[in-house]
């Protein structure tokens, strides 16, 4: 991959591939640097910005992660509802650290924005399982598969093995489904 990148540097889909690449090897900080770039080349592709969003979650420290969040928080009513999704999983991530309530909240407040932007029924299935696990944090429960049934997910909790954790499970569905979507310029 490097000596495809080497030789064409300027192609944001090599970019993304290598991003793609890194990120199943474990590798965050060169999955974020491959994403960064690709979304440097081409700043309007949505997918790109919403893996951003919770890539740097996962791959920056949490200051750096903060402020990146920060400026996304900032756009989300113009950003899409894949960058609203994307936002409120990673401040769902980075609420097991420090700083739950408050994150909650600001990811609840990304969801709605988001199902005000949505434009297919399974984005905003993915965005009201999330408000509804969301509620469930915010209530001092731990949520539970009925958000997603609720949500009309039941066929990815059904799917799920025993025990697993719903809200990586809800996560883990949300960046497969916009790790797959087709390139759509932001409006």
């Amino acid at each position: 991959m490097n000596l495809v990148l080497s030789k064409f540097p300027g192609i944001p889909g090599f970019w993304w591939a290598a991003y793609r690449l890194a990120e199943a090897a474990g590798d965050l900080a060169t999955a974020w640097s491959a994403l960064s770039r690709a979304h440097r080349l081409d700043p309007d592709n949505r997918q790109f910005t919403a893996m951003g969003v919770l890539v740097a979650a996962r791959a920056l420290s949490a200051g750096d992660a903060d402020e990146h969040l920060g400026r996304a928080r900032a756009s989300l009513d113009r950003a899409g509802a894949e960058v609203c999704l994307m936002y409120a999983l990673a401040e769902i991530e980075l609420a097991r650290a420090d700083g739950a309530r408050a994150r909650w909240l600001r990811a609840r407040e990304a969801t709605s924005v988001g199902l005000v932007q949505a434009r297919s029924e399974e984005l905003r299935r993915e965005l009201h399982a999330t408000q509804l696990v969301l509620d469930s944090l915010l209530a001092g429960q731990d949520p539970t598969f009925d958000a997603l049934y609720l949500a009309g997910l039941g066929a990815v909790a059904a799917s799920a093995p025993p025990k697993s954790n719903v809200i990586e499970l809800l996560s883990w569905e949300a960046e497969r489904r916009v790790q797959a979507m087709e390139r759509r310029a932001a409006a």
